[in-house]
């Protein structure tokens, strides 16, 4: 496990190879940010320990808090790697996104093209609605990560084995 900034990240598949990186640069049409290509060198595919974020969801205004899975790896031979992404654009994606980390549930982090802000690509919302805005540059959205500090769970699992209990 490597710890950056208090984040520690499992997971990590390695170096990123040269042709994954110059690959998004080309479709973001600038170098990758500073903070990501040093979290790339040495987290690579990695998944954080302090995972959450929020954002207000575009078409239905409510506020939701949403994980982050793990950023996609960069080593063009790892399986589900960013040349996969880039060539194979999620169905409804708009072209002037790149995404560098999924959530689990299709949706997807991404660049923006000749943006430094960071989005969140909803998977399944509608066209014109599918897009937020999470972060104005990639060292923001990182330094905005929180641990998930709930214990809902816990507290069930108590609940449910006091239940047993009685």
């Amino acid at each position: 496990m490597v710890s950056i900034k208090e984040i520690e990240w499992s997971e990590c598949r390695g170096k990123p190879t040269v042709d994954a990186i110059k690959q998004f640069e080309v479709v973001i049409g600038r170098e990758l940010p500073e903070t990501l290509k040093v979290l790339l060198d040495t987290v690579n595919g990695g998944s954080p320990s302090h995972d959450i974020f929020s954002y207000k969801d575009p078409e239905t205004y409510q506020e939701i808090r949403s994980c982050l899975g793990a950023l996609i790896s960069f080593n063009s031979e790892d399986e589900n790697n960013i040349l996969d992404y880039l060539s194979r654009p999620s169905e409804g994606m708009s072209s002037e996104l790149a995404p560098f980390a999924a959530i689990g549930n299709g949706n997807l982090i991404c660049l923006k093209k000749n943006s430094e802000c960071v989005f969140i690509w909803l998977h399944g919302n509608r066209s014109g609605y599918d897009e937020c805005q999470l972060a104005d540059t990639f060292q923001e959205f990182i330094e905005g990560l929180q641990q998930d500090n709930d214990d809902e769970d816990e507290d069930l699992d108590t609940e449910l084995a006091n239940l047993e209990e009685e």
